[in-house]
């Protein structure tokens, strides 16, 4: 069976600071393990994150029967192809990157059974016009190559970022999911570095409160400085400060998972992410 080409691109992201990657080695080792862990147990609990080569073809080819969509790769700065699927917008410099969960693979997007479909379905449905909308697979995921650590995964993201700077898009928000927030947030860090820009984002079902995993209440100790390293950031966290984040939950059941989790559960969730956008896209 065949697939519509692949529109490859020539474009390979920089990395942002010269001293990235800066995990220690035991964070490294730790996260490393994580992300193993992270696929395989998804694998198990949900069979539609479980499919063969073959499978994951064939949902591709389904997804692409989207005429609007394009297949596109690009370059991180480990060298690593990385796989996506780009919904250009017409005439719009506005976009959003949309970060996967635990083990996800966006060949699967199109199937309402997929996690983060839904969100997906609704930012495609909402925005059609007025935002480009770019997924991707991380390293070692579907076509993607690479390494499965949490710091490589991060590094993937802030290279679709790069390649939607690339393509012309000068306002992006990153849209994380679960494991996809916390990259998210953790991609950001190598955002500011290379375009002294700390982007909007959302944080959906993220693991703890975005702002007490990157935002202190006043300006780094020494201590805090290494905590930071360890987790991959050498950002000063001040520029961070006046980010805009929406920190929300859109489980079919929200369980809180730290205190902070459901804090904007209540209402309408969908129509809290719409105007979001809205707001920090300017659409």
């Amino acid at each position: 069976m065949s697939i519509r080409p692949t529109h490859y691109s020539p474009f390979k992201a920089e990395h942002p600071a010269p001293t990235h990657p800066c995990e220690s080695i035991p964070d490294t080792i730790i996260s490393t393990v994580s992300a193993h862990l992270a696929k395989k147990t998804m694998s198990c609990l949900n069979p539609a994150l479980s499919e063969t080569p073959y499978d994951l073809h064939v949902s591709k080819m389904q997804l692409l029967k989207d005429e609007s969509n394009q297949l596109v790769r690009f370059y991180t700065p480990h060298g690593t192809e990385i796989e996506g699927v780009f919904y250009p917008a017409k005439d719009s410099k506005k976009a959003i990157l949309f970060a996967l969960g635990e083990g996800a693979a966006f060949e699967k997007i199109a199937d309402p059974a997929h996690p983060d479909a839904p969100m997906f379905q609704l930012l495609r449905k909402e925005f059609k016009e007025t935002a480009a909308l770019l997924i991707i697979n991380y390293g070692e995921i579907g076509s993607s190559e690479g390494a499965a650590s949490l710091e490589h995964w991060a590094m993937d993201l802030y290279s679709a970022y790069a390649f939607l700077k690339h393509k012309g898009h000068d306002e992006i928000l990153l849209y994380g999911r679960s494991l996809g927030a916390h990259l998210s947030l953790k991609a950001c860090s190598h955002i500011y570095d290379k375009y002294q820009v700390a982007p909007p984002v959302i944080s959906d079902r993220g693991f703890e409160h975005p702002r007490k995993w990157i935002y202190p209440a006043s300006a780094p100790s020494p201590l805090l400085s290494l905590k930071l390293s360890c987790q991959g950031l050498n950002t000063p966290v001040e520029p961070f400060s006046s980010q805009e984040v929406l920190h929300i939950d859109t489980s079919l059941k929200p369980e809180p998972i730290s205190v902070h989790t459901t804090e904007m559960n209540a209402g309408q969730p969908e129509t809290a992410i719409v105007n979001f956008v809205k707001k920090a896209l300017k659409v």
